[in-house]
């Protein structure tokens, strides 16, 4: 399920603040089944680690197209293998526009039911 908050529910400049992207972040990684309050949360300032990770995340992403998003980092303060969950946010309406991980979140110890 797509977590879509309503701009309304925001400020009203022509963006999101950084913590309310970031709170949209931490509510998108909860449904996917994350326990939040044991990962390491980063703002990608200028997006420029998550075009590092993937070279055009544009063209693996094509929702991200033409959109003006935030990419939020989430990865666990223990040492785990495969436990980092990359989400995108449109800046100006809060919209979830896709996530991207490097495992399933089901029946994972670290995760919740």
């Amino acid at each position: 399920m797509i977590c879509f908050m309503p701009r309304a529910a925001f400020s009203q400049g022509n963006q999101l603040t950084k913590e309310e992207i970031v709170q949209i972040a931490i509510s998108e990684a909860r449904q996917l089944g994350y326990k939040t309050e044991e990962m390491n949360i980063i703002y990608d300032e200028g997006n420029k680690n998550i075009k590092e990770y993937l070279t055009a995340p544009e063209k693996e992403y094509p929702q991200l197209k033409d959109k003006d998003y935030q990419a939020i980092y989430l990865y666990f303060k223990e040492n785990i293998m495969g436990n980092s969950l990359w989400v995108f946010i449109d800046s100006a309406t809060g919209e979830v526009l896709g996530h991207d991980t490097d495992f399933w979140v089901t029946r994972d110890p670290v995760l919740t039911d």
